[in-house]
C-alpha cells in the first residue's frame, strides 16, 4: 500500500493495548530520490517518503527502529542539509526520547558474497537501553561458490543466445578480465567472475571476482557468471541477500523469476539485519536465541 495514504489509527490502538510489549519498526524507504541510478531529485521526487517514515515513528513511538537507504543520502553534498534535518527530527521526537546513530555497512562484510553498501540509521528509546550497544564487527568474507547452484553442461548458455546489449557487455567484460592475466592464461574462464550485462554502452561494464556486484531491481537479471556460462539464477540472487529456500514459506521455483529478481534487488540483506538485531535487542532487554 501507499504509506502516504495509510491510516495509523489501528496500529496506534494495538500499540496502546500492548504497550508493555516491545515494538520494532524497520523501513527501507525508496532510494531513487538519492541514488546514482535515479534522478537524484531529493525532495523533488514523488518517491521521497522519508517524512512519512518519521511520522510513523513519531506516532507509534517504537522501542527500536532501523532505517535503510543508499549511502548517498548521507554522503552526497546535495543531500547534506536534508540528512542533517532528518537526524535532527529523529532526535527531537518525544522530547529527545531517542538515541540516534548511523553507519554505512557493506553486506559483503556480514556473510554474503555480494557487495551492497547501505546506510543504516538506528533509533533506540533511551529509557529502554539496559546495556551499551555497538555496531556489529566485520566478518570474514565468503566465496560466491558457497551459494552457486551447479549446472549441467546442457544448462550453460551459448553466447549466441544473448541479446545484442548483453553480448556486447559480456564480450567487453571478457576483454577487461583477460587483460588482468598473462596473454595465454585462460584460467579466468573457470573462475567466478561476474559481469553486469545491464549497463548501456555509455556506462561500460562492471566486473567482480567471487562476489556479486550490488543487486538492484533493474540489473538483477543481467549478472553473467563466467565460470558457469550462465546468468545468476533467482535462488542465487536471494541467497546473496541472505534468503535461503529453507527460510521461505513457498518454493522459489513456484515464483516468476522476474518477481524473485525484483524482490532480491529491493530487499534488506538478512545477514546485516541479523547482526544488528543481535546487538540491539539485548541492549533493550530482549533475549536473542
Amino acid at each position: 500500500h501507499d504509506m502516504r495514504e495509510r491510516d495509523l489509527s489501528e496500529l496506534k490502538e494495538v500499540r496502546h493495548r500492548s504497550s508493555s510489549h516491545p515494538l520494532v519498526y524497520t523501513s527501507g524507504f525508496p532510494c531513487q530520490p538519492y541514488s546514482r541510478q535515479g534522478k537524484r531529485l531529493g525532495e523533488g521526487d514523488d518517491r521521497h517518503l522519508v517524512w512519512h517514515v518519521l511520522l510513523t515513528i513519531a506516532d507509534l513511538l517504537p522501542d527500536l527502529a532501523i532505517l535503510e537507504n543508499v549511502p548517498d543520502l548521507a554522503t552526497d553534498l546535495r543531500f547534506r542539509s536534508l540528512f542533517n534535518e532528518l537526524l535532527d527530527v529523529l532526535t527531537q521526537i518525544g522530547n529527545n526520547m531517542y538515541f540516534v546513530d548511523w553507519k554505512i555497512l557493506n553486506s559483503q562484510d556480514y556473510g554474503v558474497p555480494a557487495c551492497r553498501q547501505r546506510l543504516y540509521i538506528v533509533i533506540v528509546k533511551k529509557e529502554k537501553l539496559v546495556r551499551t550497544w555497538f555496531w556489529p564487527e566485520v566478518q570474514p568474507r565468503v566465496s560466491l561458490s558457497s551459494i552457486l547452484i551447479s549446472r549441467a553442461p546442457s544448462e550453460r548458455r551459448s553466447l549466441e543466445s544473448l541479446t545484442f546489449t548483453a553480448l556486447r557487455n559480456v564480450s567487453s567484460g571478457y576483454q577487461k578480465i583477460a587483460a588482468k592475466y598473462q596473454a595465454n592464461d585462460k584460467s579466468w574462464l573457470h573462475e567466478n567472475w561476474v559481469i553486469d550485462c545491464g549497463p548501456s554502452e555509455k556506462f561500460g561494464v562492471h566486473c567482480t571476482l567471487d562476489y556479486f556486484p550490488t543487486i538492484t531491481k533493474s540489473h538483477a537479471a543481467s549478472l553473467w557468471i563466467v565460470a558457469e556460462s550462465d546468468f545468476a539464477r533467482p535462488q542465487e540472487l536471494l541467497a546473496a541477500q541472505g534468503f535461503l529456500q529453507s527460510d521461505l514459506p513457498v518454493p522459489i521455483s513456484t515464483l516468476k523469476p522476474s518477481t524473485v529478481k525484483s524482490m532480491a534487488g529491493n530487499a534488506f540483506t538478512v545477514n546485516v539485519f541479523e547482526q544488528l538485531f543481535r546487538g540491539l535487542l539485548p541492549a533493550i532487554g530482549i533475549r536473542c536465541r
